[in-house]
């Protein structure tokens, strides 16, 4: 599975759409991300709708989020609307918004 990486000087005002890959957030990007994967990283913000079978946020998010897996650790703070089959958070995480957990 490729992988693309917006780095933390990046800043994206667009939306970003792959089939096959994983997309690693360290920057700031304002736009939908469909992927495989995704992957918020400390730091990393992203103001948008998430779509992916596996997401990972420890950085911010802002929007509506959709997938299978999720993951917030600690220092994630998400704003968005939320449906997923599971979910996974550290203590510390901070979730506004409504939320769907659907169960495997």
């Amino acid at each position: 599975m490729a992988s693309s990486v917006i780095e933390a000087d990046l800043t994206i005002d667009g939306n970003i759409k792959t089939s096959d890959g994983s997309v690693d957030v360290r920057g700031k990007m304002t736009g939908d991300i469909t992927a495989v994967a995704i992957a918020i990283q400390p730091g990393g913000s992203v103001d948008g709708e998430l779509s992916a079978s596996t997401i990972a946020i420890q950085g911010q998010h802002t929007g509506f989020l959709k997938c299978s897996d999720l993951t917030l650790a600690s220092t994630s703070s998400v704003k968005a609307d939320v449906e997923a089959e599971t979910l996974t958070t550290e203590s510390g995480a901070e979730v506004v918004g409504n939320l769907k957990i659907t169960g495997k």
